[in-house]
């Protein structure tokens, strides 16, 4: 679920995206950068980073909404996406939760 701070956050891209033009290095330089933020958010309810399942969900939020706002085609979702890395990154996250998830099952099941 998005917050304000989130849409507003979005909006504003959106903007920047659409101020560019087609000026592609500079709409690929903005979208890395506002990859970079998304990636370096901290949840201030406990001073760690974001996991990656939530930033991935804002960064699908982004590229709905830069879909709807610039078209399905928009040249930057061709850089503002989850990178190789990431990808791999957040397979290993998940697997790493199914895995505790399935632990703690198992571990609640011996206790009965």
């Amino acid at each position: 679920m998005l917050t304000s701070a989130d849409k507003t956050q979005i909006e504003n891209f959106v903007i920047k995206v659409r101020n560019a033009g087609s000026d592609e290095q500079r709409v690929r330089m903005m979208a890395l950068s506002e990859l970079s933020k998304v990636h370096r958010r901290i949840n201030p309810q406990t001073n760690e980073p974001y996991a990656p399942t939530t930033n991935r969900s804002l960064i699908t939020e982004y590229r709905n909404i830069i879909k709807a706002e610039l078209g399905e085609n928009a040249p930057v979702l061709d850089t503002f996406k989850y990178s190789a890395a990431r990808v791999t990154e957040y397979r290993q996250h998940q697997q790493e939760q199914r895995e505790e998830r399935h632990h703690q099952r198992s571990h609640a099941k011996s206790e009965q």
